[in-house]
């Protein structure tokens, strides 16, 4: 049929071209019963078809033409950054967040991993930041 089959913990996700898309009803019966028959559950509310054309995240990673992070996920974290370079990190961590340096490390890690040259961009930003 011409599928691709991704799996990541219990995310499964299938791709194909319009070939995949003409036999989608079918194939999703045909899922469904493998995964019901193997003893899992279907979850209908996180079960979607992401067409061409429209963003297609999977575990929160957008994977339209290569793995990436969000648009708006980036950019509140570099405006984020911005802003403990220019007035500190105290002010910033409006949510309370414990060991807040960690937290920012964590989330710039995630980029990273996803996107390596958007990481590096957000690391170099981390590494203005003021910590006294």
């Amino acid at each position: 049929m011409g599928i691709t089959y991704t799996r990541y913990a219990d995310d499964l996700v299938f791709s194909g071209d319009r070939r995949f898309e003409r036999s989608l009803a079918r194939f999703r019966v045909l899922v469904c019963a493998i995964v019901l028959n193997e003893g899992f559950a279907i979850r209908r509310r996180k079960t979607r078809v992401m067409r061409s054309g429209t963003r297609q995240e999977v575990a929160g990673i957008v994977v339209n033409q290569r793995p990436s992070i969000a648009r708006e996920d980036y950019d509140q974290l570099k405006a984020l950054l911005f802003n403990c370079v220019r007035s500190g990190p105290a002010g910033q961590n409006r949510a309370g967040v414990e060991n807040f340096r960690e937290h920012i490390l964590g989330r710039i890690g995630y980029v990273r991993m996803v996107h390596p040259r958007r990481g590096a961009r957000l690391r170099a930003l981390f590494d203005r930041i003021q910590w006294r």
